[in-house]
């Protein structure tokens, strides 16, 4: 299956195809500059050191999620699920 990920202009920034693909396996892949992932479930995804500048992550579920060295300069935030994240 192949999933896009695109900006809040709409614009694809990253698109990943493999069997059995899931959004958490696309977003670990990419570069999400300005990547628009309202909503999007992160659980327990691997993002160390991804560039999430001015990404929107209005309510994305990010429980148990690797933010460790994460670039979140501009991103958007509000109702962001983020227990156990690793910062």
């Amino acid at each position: 299956m192949k999933i896009e990920i695109k900006s809040a202009n709409g614009k694809v920034l990253f698109s990943h195809a493999e069997e059995n693909n899931t959004i958490r396996k696309t977003v670990e892949k990419a570069n999400l500059e300005g990547a628009d992932l309202r909503g999007a479930d992160l659980k327990d995804a691997n993002l160390r050191h991804a560039n999430l500048k001015d990404a929107n992550l209005t309510g994305a579920y990010l429980v148990g999620a690797n933010l460790r060295g994460t670039d979140l300069v501009g991103v958007k935030i509000s109702k962001m699920q983020i227990s156990k994240v690793q910062l």
